[in-house]
Order: C-alpha cells, then structure tokens, then sequence
C-alpha cells in the first residue's frame, strides 16, 4: 500500500471512531473498502495503459468504496436522529427499525431508521427520513434523483438514461428516468402554485416580495416582462383520428404554450459609451389558459421586482391577450409593441400598395420605418391618415384602414426614439430566445404531449433556465 492511501485509510478509521451523530461507528467496513481500493490502485500501477482508461477504470474501482462511505455516513446520521416526530416533537410510541434501500450513482445503498407512531399526529413517521431528505418511497438518493431531473430538462428520459450511464457506469432505467421526472413536476408544480396564492393575496403579497430581494439589483432598475407563445404538439384525442375525420373533423394536435421572460435593467453609470447593464432573467411557460398565464405572469413580475422597480416596462406583440393581461395586470406599466411587429404592418400595407416585393413597395416602406424607429408612431399615423383621406375610392382602402386601425390602437406604444435613450429593449427578440429554448426540448422528432406532463416539465425547464433550480433540492441549497 503507498504511503498516500495508507495515511487516507488510518485518517478515515481515526475519524470513524470519534464520537458523532450520538453513535460510535464501527471502522471494520469502511476500512475493508479503502484496503481494497489501495489494492485495486497497487495492480493498475503494475499495468500498462492509455491515461483515458485508467481514468475511467479508476472510477469504477473507486465506487464500492464511495459507495460503502455514503453507507456508513447516512447510517451513523440515521442512528442520531432521536425517536420523536419531526412535526410537533411528540416522542413516538410503537418503534421499530425498518430498513430502506436507494440508488446512488455509486450502486443501491441499505439504512436501518427508526419508525414509530406519533399519537398526536395520528401517523407514522420515520425521523431519519426527514432529517436525511428522502422524500417519499422513492428509491433514488437525492443526488441521484436530481441528476436524473436535470438531464430530462435537457433531452428525452432515454436519452438521459444513456447519458448517465455513460458518465458514472451506473445503469438507468428510462422508466426511473421519467417516475422521477414526473415526481420533480409534480413538486415544482406544488410549489409554484403555493407561490402563485401567495402573490396574488394581498396579506402575503408583500412578505413574498421581500423574500425575493436577494434576487434584485441593489441600485434602481426597471423591470422589463416580455410575453409571447410558441406551438407544442399533444396527442389529442388519440386513437380517435379516423372517427373525428369522418365527422368532418380535423384532429387539433398543436397548442400554445404561453411564455413570459422577467429581467432588470439598471441604468449606466453615466460615463460616454456605458450602457445599461442587464439583472437575473427568469422565465415561466404554460400550457394553462390566458386567465391562469395571467396569474403566473403576476407571480413571477413579483418575485421580479415588480413592487420594488421604478418602472415596469412590457413588451409584445399585437396579440390581443397580451395585451389584456397588461391591461388587467399591470395598468401602471409602460408598453411597447416590438417594433419589428410594426414595421411588419408597414410592410403588409406596402405590398398591398404597390405589389409584392415590388422596388416601389420598398420605397415607399424604408422612409417610414427609419421615421418609425428615430420619431415614434405619430408621424407614420399622420402619413397613413392622410393616405385613407385621398383614397377612398381605391380598392386597398380597407387594408388601409385595418393598418391604420392598428397604429392608432397602439400609439401609446410607440415611443421607440425616448425608449432607446432609456436603454429600453423596443424589440421582442428576448422572448422569441426564450421560446427557442424551451422548443429545443419539446419539439424533438416524434414527440408528442400530454396535458400533465408537459406542464409539469415545462415548469421544470423553467426553473432551470431561470436558475432557480436548486429550489426544488433541499441538498443544493444546504451550505457547505
């Protein structure tokens, strides 16, 4: 045995015979696992081989070790926990000591906990189960659980199988894969909706925004929301295609999945060139109506900074339920219609004019779009009047009463030339990102949806790109 690895071994059984957790544990097995290893490092040193697979082979040996450490670790942690219900204290009558086994990405690992009765509670609990963080019956450890969301935010839960077997050498069944997936959508989805109850009701409203300062900018900053949807495709009435098509019915496979992004701007310091720089983005994606949108929408602009923000600023596109999610939600904001929305209008109106891509379509369009973007809606509205005055009996009269309909709804919206001073976002590129990202997930080659798993895995996506994931793992937020 080298000089190394021996000192680790005589390290780890003085560390084992200490006093800890109330329990003297014993060394005889953690010491056998680290002999063995010295053994296992001993022989490799003897063989000849590529960097790459020493490596991996190294881990592989490594692991019954790790693996019988994470063993006598949570049991001494176990042995500690005293029989009394972790909800009100109670001491517990009836014990016995079950025993529970879990994956690891080391292998399955074996615990004994105490089990007993609270006659208070009227139910039966298992401390150590609270204490350690096993939730449930579930037969992952937590890491391993977590490992296993994570991938599945990314790729399919074969893939992610694959992936981790690949990594650790320790098998995943896809079916595991997705029970935990499942189970994590199901958490979030729980934790979200005691966020959302909590931000929509006054009492609490304001102790849940100040939960969330750690979050914002320290300076002043404006708090801008983005909304938008993209297209998720779901197995509706499955089986029942033929029957629906023979009624004269279209299957409807293809649904919105409504997405907003939150993030702060806080302005430049001031100096020539400096710009605003930009705070934590969060995102929320949907498969609920607009109405229940709407209530996520308000949630997430409160955890944002919402109350806290001198400004709100919402940016969108022409899409009516935004706007009256706006309307209804935040009456106080300042809107803006993304400006290459408008300009698209200009240009339809254009074509309308003077043919499709037609040189003389693109003359008239150019000049009223740079004044679109450099002076505002005011001017164009003008142009566009002006032209409905004089053309009242062409036959583009009603495109051109449509195109005008729709600036003049939004003229409040057009205040592109003091928004870009401000360093305001006028475009919805940040949210049309967002959208993408989520698309990378959920719209891979033969997917399809149902309704409760792909809201429970677009919230799961959600917290991950917002980097808010280690909310749903206890063990991710507990310090060093």
């Amino acid at each position: 045995m080298s000089a190394a690895v021996a000192a680790a071994a005589v390290a780890v059984e003085k560390d084992e015979a200490r006093e800890g957790w109330g329990v003297v544990v014993s060394p005889q097995t953690i010491r056998r696992a680290v002999q063995g290893f010295a053994r296992e490092v001993q022989g490799m040193k003897k063989k000849a081989g590529l960097a790459g697979r020493t490596e991996r082979e190294l881990a592989q040996k490594a692991k019954p070790m790790l693996r019988e450490a994470l063993r006598e670790i949570l049991q001494a942690q176990a042995d500690g926990c005293r029989p009394e219900c972790p909800v009100c204290g109670a001491k517990l009558e009836n014990t016995r000591v079950k025993e529970r086994s879990i994956r690891t990405q080391w292998g399955e690992v074996t615990i004994r906990r105490t089990q007993g009765y609270c006659p208070y509670c009227k139910q039966w609990v298992i401390p150590a189960d609270v204490v350690l963080g096993l939730e449930g019956h579930t037969q992952n450890s937590p890491d391993w659980a977590e490992k296993m969301a994570y991938l599945a935010t990314k790729v399919p839960p074969v893939e992610a199988a694959e992936i981790l077997e690949h990594l650790t050498g320790e098998e995943a069944a896809p079916s595991r894969v997705e029970r935990q997936v499942r189970r994590t959508g199901e958490k979030a989805l729980g934790q979200r909706g005691r966020d959302e109850e909590r931000a929509l009701l006054p009492e609490t409203r304001s102790a849940f925004a100040l939960e969330q300062r750690g979050r914002l900018p320290k300076e002043p900053f404006v708090l801008v929301i983005l909304m938008d949807a993209w297209m998720v495709r779901e197995r509706d009435d499955w089986g029942d295609s033929e029957a629906l098509r023979a009624q004269g019915r279209e299957p409807q496979r293809w649904h919105d999945s409504k997405t907003a992004r939150f993030y702060g701007i806080v302005s430049s310091d001031g100096h020539e060139g400096s710009r605003p720089s930009v705070a934590e983005s969060g995102y929320v994606s949907t498969r609920l109506d607009a109405e229940g949108f709407s209530r996520l929408v308000w949630t997430e602009a409160v955890r944002y900074g919402a109350l806290q923000a001198t400004r709100v600023v919402i940016v969108a596109d022409g899409g009516v339920w935004i706007w009256k999610i706006a309307e209804d939600r935040f009456p106080w904001a300042d809107r803006t219609l993304d400006y290459y929305h408008g300009t698209e209008h200009l240009w339809a109106l254009a074509q309308a004019l003077y043919g499709e891509g037609t040189a003389e379509a693109r003359q008239w369009f150019n000049p009223l779009k740079r004044q679109l973007l450099e002076k505002g809606g005011a001017p164009v509205i003008k142009t566009l009047r002006d032209l409905a005055a004089i053309s009242s009996d062409l036959p583009v009269l009603a495109d051109l009463e449509r195109e005008l309909g729709y600036f003049e709804k939004h003229k409040n919206d057009l205040d592109y030339p003091a928004k870009r001073q401000r360093g305001e976002p006028i475009g919805s590129g940040a949210i049309e990102s967002a959208c993408k990202q989520y698309q990378v997930r959920f719209k891979r080659g033969g997917q399809f949806w149902s309704r409760r798993w792909d809201e429970g895995l677009l919230e799961l996506k959600s917290r991950q790109l917002s980097g808010r994931w280690h909310e749903l793992w206890p063990h991710l937020c507990q310090p060093n």
